[in-house]
């Protein structure tokens, strides 16, 4: 399950990276049904939201 979720989160940073989606729009396509779900879960992962992700992958 664990090995899923991982999978499932780090598609989403590959396609925050790629695309200009809203972030809700990624949660969904990745397989959340609940965008706050996922961004909580993004956030333990990664250390950060994945809008703040976004904009400091922006600003380098």
């Amino acid at each position: 399950m664990q090995y899923q979720k991982d999978l499932r989160l780090l598609h989403a940073r590959d396609a925050l990276r790629a695309s200009d989606a809203k972030v809700s729009e990624i949660a969904f396509r990745v397989g959340y049904e609940s965008s706050a779900q996922f961004s909580r879960e993004y956030a333990r992962k990664f250390g950060q939201s994945p809008r703040q992700d976004r904009a400091a992958l922006a600003a380098e």
